[in-house]
């Protein structure tokens, strides 16, 4: 992971951003983890935004920007995916730009629902809007992802008039990414949101009665 982050950030073009996100998981004494670990116990946390970081200190003029919250949602036991993973994820931009980044230059919440994914470790409809919107704002006309998975940062910069290149080692992902429409995720996701307001406000009101 840390040697991808020093390639990505080595190659990054001169006014580019580099935006990572990294799910924190917990690891065995023999280093295995998420999945492979298994056993019923673990070893280690596994800080990712860490290990980011500190890939990043050991290329010169690379510099964090920003480092955001996305919130899987908070179920009744309060984790993850599964038992070995966070329920939230790391949100990091990395730049290697000479130029400063202005004190009101990210409008992306510290903290931000996730929103719908196509598959459980995908990425979320809406914390991928935020960023996408982010990076057109500073003049982005392309957004390269390198694990692509099914596509939805893909689909969703196109959506916003983003060109996109996607790169994804499983036959089927890619497919999957070839074909997925940003526009109907980016509906759903809203939909799903009106909902929750709407439950969330009906429960507010029950409650002070």
């Amino acid at each position: 992971f840390q040697h991808a982050v020093k390639l990505i950030l080595k190659n990054l073009p001169e006014d580019g951003r580099a935006i990572f996100m990294q799910t924190d998981v917990k690891v065995s004494q023999d280093n295995r983890h998420g999945r492979h670990a298994g056993g019923g116990s673990y070893w280690a946390w596994l800080d990712k935004a860490h290990l980011a970081v500190v890939a990043a200190s050991e290329v010169p003029g690379a510099r964090l920007l920003w480092h955001k919250i996305i919130c899987s949602g908070l179920g009744s036991n309060g984790g993850g995916r599964s038992g070995l993973s966070a329920s939230y994820t790391h949100y990091l931009c990395f730049t290697t730009s000479t130029i400063p980044e202005a004190l009101d230059g990210c409008s992306l919440p510290d903290v931000m629902r996730k929103g719908l994914s196509t598959w459980k470790s995908g990425s979320g409809a809406q914390s991928v809007e935020l960023a996408c919107a982010y990076l057109k704002a500073r003049g982005c006309t392309q957004v390269i992802d390198p694990f692509c998975g099914e596509g939805a940062v893909l689909a969703i910069a196109n959506v916003l008039g983003i060109a996109s290149l996607g790169v994804e080692i499983t036959k089927k992902r890619a497919k999957m990414a070839n074909s997925l429409d940003g526009k109907l995720l980016l509906d759903a996701d809203r939909a799903e949101r009106q909902r929750d307001d709407s439950t969330a406000a009906c429960t507010t009101t029950s409650n002070c009665r």
